[in-house]
């Protein structure tokens, strides 16, 4: 497969570069909604409305494999319109995954996830989710998102709000 470049790629791939030296915590007792945009597919059609997503993340563990790391698990629910040879079809999903965020730069939020994910329209149909991730600390509560992994799009940007 042919990775083609677009501009909610690149300004993602160039804000996580942008970080400097220690981390912002999420701890066990973190809780973050997140709104996120899917920027391209991977289910072989073209998109006709871009994967969006709803994503409830809530800390479990700290010091969980290392020192600083903290052990989450996140439900999220995922919708997305296609073109394909038939027509126009619309996709319902859902996935459960633990992340594990690690500190890197400071006032990041850097996580990996692993999980389940599942296809209840237009047939029913699971399989598994992996992620990398980032969320970049505003003003308050607020962040900034950018996810990328093996799900209903290659890549999500959003905005993400601390509970």
């Amino acid at each position: 497969m042919k990775f083609i470049p677009r501009f909610w790629t690149v300004a993602a791939l160039t804000a996580l570069a942008a970080g400097a030296v220690q981390a912002q915590s999420f701890e066990a007792s973190s809780r973050v909604a997140q709104l996120m945009l899917g920027t391209g597919s991977q289910l072989g059609s073209t998109l006709a409305t871009p994967p969006v997503g709803f994503l409830v993340e809530n800390g479990i563990a700290n010091d969980f494999l290392s020192s600083g790391w903290t052990l989450a698990s996140s439900y999220a629910v995922y919708s997305a319109g296609y073109r394909n040879a038939d027509g126009y079809s619309h996709h319902l999903a859902g996935s459960a995954r633990f992340n594990v965020h690690f500190p890197i730069w400071e006032r990041w939020d850097t996580y990996a996830g692993l999980g389940v994910g599942v296809a209840v329209f237009p047939k029913l149909s699971a399989g598994l989710v992996a992620n990398v991730g980032a969320r970049y600390a505003l003003q308050g509560p607020w962040s900034i998102a950018a996810e990328a992994g093996y799900g209903l799009s290659w890549l999500n940007v959003g905005v993400g709000y601390g509970l």
